[in-house]
């Protein structure tokens, strides 16, 4: 979708179109990929230096997983990165671990991290004339990972062009290039404005679809991403009593909610952590919102006193009455209605300024299940089948507050059955694979004495 304004363009890259970066030494903008029809929309790329008589882009250039172009000056650039899986986000490239990128390419500097105006001019090491006034480009994106790519009429400073980027709802964006080059072209429309030969353009295509698309074996449900958070890890223990430390009882709990909803709903459910690894608070949320996450849940354990007791729930403040609110008020009374049958307290539904919450770009929720410092409640921790129960309530409650579909299974219908007469004894071996086979009279006459004895 293209939007012209009067100071600067706007093209948001839609679903099912694909963003290139195409390299041409000493092409200008409009005439790179001009002979492909799916291209509809290009913008200059990275910046350029002149190289045996041609602009080249400098940078890393990463696509499919492969380091293709590689200027050691850059390293500490930031980038536009497009993982394998998951959303588009802005970081520094890490060019030893490049396999999960699809395409990734530098600019600077970067104008905008986390939600937040961040102009890194002296960190990346950004050239002495785009720290001044003049046009310029720019890519960013949004917190549900739409891209968008902006061109400007008129000179911009890069504090004007962080603040640009901020209106249009980026929560990260990259400089791009500046002064007498910057210039777009819709489609195979004429140049817009003067070009030089900057050799490089941002290329947007058509999305191609697959020619028919397959059903067998594959999971066709869309499945929203739920990032699951499990408190503290590695060298920071969280709430301690005694030998019990919250980390371990969080990723105890956690890991049971993420077995039931990956089992049983169709939703993706990413993890900050998966053992007892320190993850800072910061990339927590950075993980979700590079991931575009419909939801954020952290899950927590209290510690006050011994007398201390109880549930209670936190969104970020001035969220209680708004959609996320209503989400954390769903998952908090599947919690409580549990643990009101072990006689726990429900100490309510509130909010607090945490980091997890407010740095999280989509609704997110934080659990403060026990205090572990209860002798009462501390003790139910120790207990697999509370532990089962709470993870239970608490899956059952996020299904319900983001509306998860169930997963369809082709499981026999009496499978549960016969898994059930397996496990007691009362068949000798297993017949899951021929259950609409007829039985004999033989097993059948041995199945019903055993019964009518009582044996196994």
């Amino acid at each position: 979708m293209f939007r012209e304004e009067k100071y600067f363009t706007v093209f948001e890259v839609s679903t099912g179109q694909e963003i290139d970066l195409q390299i041409e030494p000493g092409m200008s903008v409009s005439e790179i990929a001009t002979s492909d029809r799916n291209v509809v929309y290009r913008q200059n790329g990275p910046f350029a230096s002149m190289k045996n008589g041609k602009y080249e882009p400098i940078g890393y250039l990463v696509r499919d997983g492969k380091i293709i172009r590689d200027t050691v000056s850059a390293a500490k650039w930031g980038a536009f990165i497009v993982p394998k899986s998951g959303r588009p986000f802005i970081e520094k490239i890490d060019r030893n671990n490049v396999g999960a990128i699809k395409l990734a390419f530098q600019g600077t500097p970067q104008i905008i991290a986390d939600g937040k105006k961040d102009i890194r001019t002296s960190t990346e090491g950004t050239p002495a004339d785009v720290r001044n006034y003049a046009k310029r480009s720019a890519i960013g994106v949004k917190a549900d990972g739409t891209v968008l790519l902006v061109t400007t009429k008129t000179n911009y400073s890069l504090g004007q062009l962080a603040s640009l980027m901020l209106e249009l709802g980026c929560i990260e964006a990259l400089n791009l290039d500046g002064g007498g080059s910057v210039t777009y072209n819709l489609g195979h429309s004429p140049k817009q404005g003067y070009e030089r030969p900057i050799s490089s353009a941002i290329v947007v295509r058509k999305g191609v679809l697959p020619e028919k698309p397959s059903t067998g074996g594959v999971d066709t449900v869309k499945k929203p991403i739920l990032v699951l958070d499990f408190g503290h890890g590695g060298s920071d223990p969280g709430a301690v009593n005694g030998e019990m430390k919250e980390k371990d009882y969080v990723l105890k709990i956690g890991s049971e909610v993420h077995k039931i909803l990956s089992a049983e709903y169709n939703v993706n459910v990413p993890l900050t952590r998966a053992d007892d690894t320190f993850v800072s608070l910061g990339d927590r949320a950075k993980l979700a919102n590079r991931l575009g996450a419909k939801l954020f849940v952290s899950l927590h354990l209290n510690s006050f006193n011994s007398e201390s007791n109880g549930f209670e729930s936190f969104v970020y403040p001035n969220q209680s009455a708004k959609k996320t609110g209503q989400i954390r008020d769903i998952i908090h009374d599947q919690v409580a209605s549990l643990l009101k049958e072990y006689n726990i307290r429900d100490r309510g539904k509130k909010e607090k300024d945490l980091q997890v919450l407010r740095d999280t770009h989509m609704d997110a929720v934080l659990l403060e299940y026990l205090f572990i410092s209860n002798p009462t409640e501390s003790a139910l921790l120790r207990d697999d089948q509370f532990i089962n129960k709470v993870a239970r309530a608490t899956a059952e409650g996020i299904a319900k507050a983001m509306n998860l579909s169930e997963k369809q299974t082709n499981e026999h219908w009496a499978k549960k059955d016969h898994d059930e007469l397996l496990q007691a004894g009362l068949i000798n071996s297993d017949h899951s694979h021929e259950l609409d086979k007829p039985i004999s009279w033989g097993a059948a006459l041995s199945m019903i004495n055993r019964i009518r004895k009582g044996e196994k």
